[in-house]
């Protein structure tokens, strides 16, 4: 494995609308804010951004925020959701020109159980998070506040891309965790940083040093989000950062209960904000990709593409759903290569679900498949999942997840999980036809 550059990854997870924490023991989360003053903490840095360079940010996930893997130009990585009989976890290597799934370890004979091992990883509640940024493996582990989980205090470690020389780059309090978004530069990760107390919960995008030397352990602080607005970073361009703000008060008067939206631009670097969508999301569905903004709008039945960077509309499609469906049985799933991904809902007169379908759009040709047959069903929900796109391999192929399985739950982090990948020609992944080729697992 070579030392190559990084590579955005794709991701479909639902968002949520409302900020997620309530405390209902708030005694144990003050005893537990007060334990943590007397341990360790990283030295805050507050900095303008201005004073900062920052340019060409990009997401490493997709607006979703749901991280599968880290995607180098060689191969992915990802932590096997299969867990062992301790309970710790592994991280595998899929190498892109063979195909092959393997431990992220070189040593012979290895039996990946403990720390001596490159691959091994213990498990923790709230999951660990893989990134390749330039020639180093990210491993985030997320932390939680929570009472009664398994969660190491929120750290960021970092390897060489065949999983030697990991050390600890940075750890914070037991009364921080960390969130999505994660971005990079190449040079720093950013990510989104919430901070608990008895008074409530704050959140600030912090940038990290992705070079530093890891006994200073301080990061800088850039600029915070509104935890009462459900703010959430969507996407990233050059020094901009695209920002979900949800009207949570509007809850109350519009129509429906549904909420009134924005996605705001922010530059980094001249700290100015622009207000570039608004929408009801009863009426209209939106997603970002990119600086590519995805909106249908219900008023006038129409889905554009906009340039976040110009807010230029780059192309629309006009009467794109059938009379009797609205934006609440469409779901976007992905952009990319000018194509478009979507789920639609075919419904009974009593709006119960006919049929789920995928639409697949060449915005190139301007045409639409209906046909499109490159989905799984889920055995338990009534929807149909996505053959997801995690990375590009080249020019010709993309790197998916084909599907995941549970032998015992549907949870992503218990139990024995399985996930198979694959690799698809981008011409028939687009046509929707299932002719994909099998990571072989080799261990």
């Amino acid at each position: 494995m070579s030392n190559k550059k990084y590579v955005i990854i794709s991701l479909l997870v639902i968002l949520s609308l409302i900020p997620a924490c309530s405390w209902q023991d708030s005694t144990t989360l003050n005893e537990r804010i007060d334990s943590s003053v007397v341990q360790s903490s990283p030295d805050k840095i507050v900095s303008d951004s201005t004073s900062t360079h920052i340019q060409d940010l990009i997401p490493l996930q997709g607006y979703s925020g749901w991280i599968y893997g880290a995607s180098s130009e060689d191969g992915f990585y990802y932590v096997s959701l299969c867990k062992s009989q301790d309970g710790s976890l592994n991280i595998h290597y899929i190498d892109y020109s063979t195909m092959t799934d393997i431990y992220l370890c070189n040593q012979p004979n290895c039996q990946h159980i403990d720390e001596s091992c490159t691959s091994w990883i213990p498990y923790i509640d709230t999951g660990s998070s893989l990134m390749a940024v330039e020639d180093q493996l990210i491993i985030v582990h997320p932390g939680s506040v929570e009472q009664g989980t398994n969660s190491e205090r929120p750290q960021v470690e970092v390897a060489n891309l065949d999983g030697s020389a990991r050390r600890n780059l940075i750890e914070f309090s037991s009364s921080q965790y960390l969130k999505a978004p994660y971005l990079t530069d190449g040079k720093c990760l950013y990510a989104c940083l919430a901070n608990v107390s008895s008074e409530g919960e704050s959140w600030e995008i912090v940038q990290i040093d992705l070079s530093s030397d890891s006994s200073k352990n301080q990061y800088n602080s850039l600029f915070t989000l509104d935890p009462s607005k459900a703010e959430i970073i969507w996407s990233a361009f050059d020094s901009s950062v695209l920002i979900r703000r949800i009207d949570v008060k509007s809850n109350t008067n519009s129509q429906g209960g549904w909420v009134d939206i924005s996605l705001i631009k922010k530059d980094l670097q001249t700290n100015q904000s622009e207000t570039l969508l608004q929408w009801n999301n009863g009426e209209d569905r939106v997603a970002v990709f990119g600086e590519n903004i995805i909106h249908y709008s219900g008023k006038d039945n129409t889905i554009r593409v906009i340039d976040a960077a110009t807010n230029n509309t780059l192309y629309e499609r006009k009467n794109f759903l059938d009379e009797e469906m609205s934006a609440l049985d469409l779901n976007i799933i992905d952009f990319r290569d000018e194509h478009l991904l979507v789920s639609v809902a075919i419904l009974n007169d009593d709006r119960s679900v006919k049929e789920n379908q995928m639409w697949a759009l060449d915005i190139k040709a301007d045409t639409i498949n209906k046909d499109y047959n490159l989905f799984t069903e889920s055995p338990t929900l009534d929807y149909i999942i996505p053959v997801q796109i995690l990375s590009s391999i080249d020019s010709n192929n993309y790197f998916v997840l084909v599907d995941q399985t549970s032998e015992s739950n549907n949870s992503l982090f218990v139990g024995n999980n399985i996930s198979r990948y694959g690799k698809i020609s981008k011409e028939k992944y687009w046509k929707g036809e299932s002719d994909i080729i099998l990571a072989n697992e080799i261990f």
